[in-house]
């Protein structure tokens, strides 16, 4: 704190503020910042010179350095920078308060993201989607399932239409925590609601019921979304391979994985993973092996569950045999 006023003080600061202070030295920093192949150092560098040479002049310039912050986890700069513009008495924008929510949400700091959220209610200021749409996938994250319905219930109070993007999260909340009867009303209340669930509904709904070995319910979403967009993404995709594995019906998980190519998806590991995992509870070693020759083929490499997985599907076929 002492090194960074004496700084400010020093001829050296103010020689940079009347170096920097042109419009297109400020756009290029913050194109910089903007940047995502930017590593965290620079992007950290370049917004506390920008602090320190007093460019943030405009909600979009903080919005920006938020945002940078906010994707490289630097959550706590990204709440300081937050908390400065607020207490300089500048009227808070929503795009800076969204952008500040989001640096929550990625670093899975679902408090500070209610406490914002919060704070800009006491100070009667007028909340979007978005600003809710981050705090619920902040929720989401540890399965706050409750908080996540809470925010929802919120949205309607305060008359916001709770759009996909809102509903998503909060059934990966219900997910996440083991609540798939709730997953799936979140799930069918966006169907009755005449919208077309996108892929993070579906997904995460599959991802509720192959947690509770709902596998019946997770093929028949799967099969639903194939039929309604005719197009389904990786993640729902593995969940549903997941979900037959977890109910026993390893056969079914196996040749849904076999289909793969035909429905132009390209797995990873976590996909493989589940259907080695399949293998294992079929003790099926042979196929187990085969998909690890697979995956090196399509230069991926097999992480420690795969090969786990691998030779338990080995053993339990040599304990059968026996």
């Amino acid at each position: 704190m002492r090194s960074s006023l004496i700084w400010r003080c020093s001829p050296a600061a103010h020689n940079l503020r009347g170096r920097w202070a042109t419009p297109d030295v400020k756009d290029d920093l913050l194109a910089a910042v903007r940047d995502r192949a930017a590593r965290t150092k620079k992007v950290v560098k370049i917004s506390r010179q920008l602090q320190e040479a007093r460019l943030l002049t405009e909600p979009q310039d903080y919005a920006v350095v938020l945002g940078a912050l906010g994707r490289h986890r630097r959550w706590e700069l990204a709440l300081g920078l937050f908390s400065r513009r607020k207490q300089s008495g500048a009227a808070c924008d929503i795009a800076v308060l969204n952008a500040a929510v989001n640096a929550c949400k990625r670093a899975a700091q679902w408090e500070w993201a209610l406490h914002i959220i919060n704070e800009a209610r006491c100070d009667c200021m007028r909340l979007d989607s978005i600003s809710f749409s981050a705090a619920i996938a902040a929720c989401a994250i540890d399965g706050f399932w409750e908080t996540a319905l809470g925010l929802l219930k919120l949205m309607k109070e305060t008359v916001l239409p709770r759009s996909q993007w809102c509903i998503g999260p909060a059934i990966s909340a219900c997910a996440r925590a083991s609540k798939w009867e709730m997953a799936f009303a979140l799930f069918r209340s966006v169907e009755e609601a005449g919208m077309t669930p996108n892929s993070v509904c579906t997904g995460s709904t599959i991802d509720a019921c192959a947690r509770a070995t709902r596998w019946e319910g997770a093929l028949a979403l799967f099969e639903q979304a194939r039929s309604d967009c005719g197009l389904v993404d990786i993640s729902a995709f593995g969940a549903t391979v997941a979900s037959l594995s977890n109910g026993a019906q390893w056969a079914s998980a196996l040749h849904l994985f076999s289909c793969l190519d035909n429905l132009d998806l390209v797995p990873n590991i976590r996909t493989y993973g589940v259907a080695v995992a399949a293998c294992e509870v079929g003790g099926q070693w042979l196929a187990a092996v085969q998909l690890l020759e697979d995956m090196e083929r399509r230069q991926l490499n097999p992480d420690r569950r795969c090969f786990e997985s691998a030779v338990r599907a080995y053993r339990h076929t040599q304990a059968h045999q026996k």
